[in-house]
């Protein structure tokens, strides 16, 4: 045979198993029996990477054709190749929420596709709770999700009442706990290499407070995240701070005092491990941030304090936490211009109406 013909036959042998290859993929998808345990999950591991490709090459063609119902399926044909393949699903679950949910021409077909990415993270999840990268997606969706339209929002919050950015707070902090678990040094066995001494990656690390709004960009961006700070803890800060002001605005003041313990206790961590994110001349970011936790931490510890002497009918301590609750208001509005929330209180009078309004 010539070396034409022998590299014909050798095209046509790819195109054989690469048709092959689709078939199966698609066939194993249609059979709602089909379990990691099907015959696909029986192959050799070469056999399976390589159809686990040409489902990837196919999901990103069909996203670019804006072919999405195919894309789902092909998203799908990777998934069922590889279930255990956490960075595939963490990659796709953002695409999907992002890029794909982001052009949708409705809320409905956006949540749609919104709905879909966490299904992707929750089963890969059931399989392994304590993955740190799909904690961690889940938790940048549900975060993403406080600045998009206010009916997603509403339509992504529990039933319990969890708002989105709470949902965000526990897959952060989830993803920590794992992540601490997983480098505890005193367990035996090989430890990860110790980066400690390395800068934090960016785009994981992240600016203390940034989100995709940029609405406290600026004002937060110049604290970093260092290792003695914790990988997830910036995100775990601004999640809890913006949690916290949700509760105070609908007059859940126990729920919002320990969010805003949690921004303290994280902050005075930050500030014991590296002095300078602190007093660093050009901004002071942190100790501001700080400030107004512990602020708006005795404002709500103080309408605790007002309830129950609303029902003890203690006059005196009414009117002593009332005095309290109000001078720490006006102190947020006066030291914290950038303080949104503060604008619209101007006593302990309009945060008890809103837990009567609630």
């Amino acid at each position: 045979m010539t070396r034409i013909g022998r590299l014909v036959a050798l095209v046509i042998v790819a195109l054989v198993l690469s048709y092959a290859a689709r078939q199966a993929v698609d066939r194993q998808l249609d059979d709602d029996r089909a379990t990691r345990s099907g015959w696909v999950a029986r192959l050799p591991l070469g056999v399976r990477a390589w159809m686990a490709q040409a489902a990837w090459l196919r999901a990103e063609d069909a996203l670019d054709r804006g072919r999405l119902d195919r894309y789902a399926s092909d998203v799908r044909g990777v998934l069922q190749v590889h279930p255990d393949d956490e960075f595939a699903r963490s990659y796709f679950a953002r695409q999907m929420a992002f890029s794909v949910a982001s052009a949708a021409g409705s809320p409905a077909v956006a949540e749609a596709w919104i709905s879909e990415a966490l299904g992707l993270l929750d089963e890969g999840l059931r399989r392994y709770p304590a993955s740190s990268m799909l904690l961690a997606q889940r938790g940048e969706i549900y975060l993403d999700l406080h600045s998009r339209d206010p009916r997603l929002r509403e339509a992504f919050r529990a039933a319990d009442g969890t708002s989105v950015t709470e949902s965000a707070l526990d897959s952060y902090l989830r993803a920590r706990d794992a992540d601490a678990r997983r480098f505890d040094t005193s367990q035996p066995g090989p430890r990860p290499l110790d980066t400690s001494r390395l800068d934090p990656d960016p785009h994981e690390a992240g600016e203390l407070g940034a989100s995709r709004d940029g609405k406290h960009r600026d004002d937060a961006g110049t604290v970093k995240a260092n290792a003695a700070f914790g990988r997830w803890n910036p995100q775990i800060v601004w999640c809890s701070f913006l949690a916290m002001e949700e509760r105070i605005a609908r007059g859940a003041f126990e729920i919002a005092g320990d969010h805003a313990e949690r921004v303290v206790g994280l902050l005075e961590s930050l500030r014991e491990a590296d002095p300078g994110a602190f007093d660093d001349a050009a901004s002071d970011a942190g100790a501001r941030w700080l400030g107004r936790a512990r602020a708006w931490r005795d404002v709500c510890s103080g309408m605790v304090r007002r309830s129950a002497a609303l029902r003890e009918g203690d006059t005196v301590l009414l009117e002593e936490t009332t005095r309290f609750v109000t001078k720490r208001l006006h102190e947020i509005r006066e030291r914290y211009p950038e303080d949104e929330l503060a604008k619209e209180l101007r006593d302990a009078d309009d945060l008890a109406e809103r837990r009567r309004s609630r």
